[in-house]
């Protein structure tokens, strides 16, 4: 009873802000308590060196993030508790590419975050290339470019075919074939950026992604 004779306040106790008592021993009356504090989000970032997307049929670039701070063996319950994941970079013909988010629990929880549809449609910068170094790729500038359940941007290939800009804007898009498949997946432990490269001639970079 915290050693002032009154059995009524003890150490467990919560704080009742408004009896003129410290209920719960620490020596401050009447204490407004804290909010509680909520999980923490999961973060990693790349930050290294630029890393050139292989060009050509079927080649894949694979990069790897480690996250931790969750509780042992949490999964992820809520897809809209997934917030994103984003890459700067750049590239001479976004059709090229399939872009794929592998989670800590394997292939079976793939996002195709963008969508090879195939070799037809405009041509569609991502940053800004170099568009003249088919064979001595040269890192040009990068957009950042971000795949989030809430984005009010349809995919990307379905943008480009509605609005075909030159160069994607950079921001927020849907992943091609949205997150739900992220449900159950573990939090903690290596998550991997995979760039399939589908058809020959152009290149580009990633500058970082997180």
């Amino acid at each position: 009873d915290c050693d002032d004779g009154n059995a009524a306040v003890l150490p467990s106790n919560a704080e009742d802000t408004d009896n003129a008592v410290d209920d719960d021993c620490d020596e401050v009356v009447d204490e407004i308590p804290s909010d509680p504090v909520e999980e923490e989000c999961g973060e990693a970032d790349y930050l290294g060196d630029p890393l050139a997307i292989p060009d050509g049929v079927g080649l894949s670039y694979e990069t790897t993030l480690t996250i931790s701070g969750f509780g042992p063996g949490a999964t992820l319950a809520d897809v809209n508790d997934f917030i994103s994941v984003c890459a700067n970079m750049e590239h001479t013909w976004i059709r090229d590419l399939q872009v794929e988010l592998i989670p800590p629990s394997g292939e079976s929880y793939i996002v195709v975050l963008n969508e090879f549809l195939g070799q037809t449609g405009s041509e569609v910068y991502l940053g800004y290339p170099d568009d003249s170094d088919d064979y001595d790729p040269n890192p040009g500038t990068g957009l950042t470019y971000c795949w989030t359940p809430t984005a009010a941007n349809p995919p990307m290939l379905d943008y480009c075919n509605l609005h075909t800009p030159s160069t994607l804007p950079a921001g927020d898009y849907q992943a091609s074939s949205g997150f739900d498949v992220l449900v159950g997946t573990q939090l903690n432990g290596t998550w991997t950026l995979r760039c399939i490269d589908d058809w020959g001639i152009d290149n580009g970079y990633i500058f970082y992604w997180s």
